[in-house]
């Protein structure tokens, strides 16, 4: 799959979150998982986007990231989710 869809709704996600378009979208080195991470910055903002391919795998991620995050323990905020796109 070409990245460019990708990286433009991963931007759109961005500017939805932070009110400002991303300056500076970076594509992460891939591990062996099948999702693609990138570094996003803008004027004030800055955060990692995610792009994964497998719904259930996205919806458990976000559900458990935000259930562990309740309970005070030190895991990523999630601050924008789009999973008809698959990006958070």
């Amino acid at each position: 799959m070409s990245s460019y869809p990708i990286v433009s709704s991963i931007s759109q996600l961005f500017t939805a979150w932070s009110g400002e378009p991303a300056t500076l979208v970076l594509p992460l080195a891939r591990t062996a998982s099948n999702r693609q991470y990138f570094r996003l910055k803008g004027e004030e903002h800055q955060a990692i986007g995610c792009y994964g391919p497998d719904v259930k795998e996205n919806r458990a991620f976000i559900s458990f990231s935000q259930h562990f995050r309740s309970k005070g323990l030190a895991v990523p905020e999630i601050y924008k989710v789009d999973l008809e796109q698959k990006i958070y």
